[in-house]
């Protein structure tokens, strides 16, 4: 293995930098959230 980080090290890297991205969108929630998820549930047919 090359000197350097391990691939564990880099792995729980790459899992930290996920979560922090996730928890920062909690904060972005808001009522656009909402509107968007009624005219998405309200939607016939196929959406993509």
């Amino acid at each position: 293995m090359p000197v350097g980080k391990s691939i564990i090290d880099i792995a729980k890297d790459v899992i930290q930098t996920e979560a922090d991205s996730v928890l920062k969108l909690k904060g972005r929630i808001d009522q656009n959230f909402d509107e968007v998820c009624q005219i998405l549930k309200n939607c016939m047919g196929k959406l993509f």
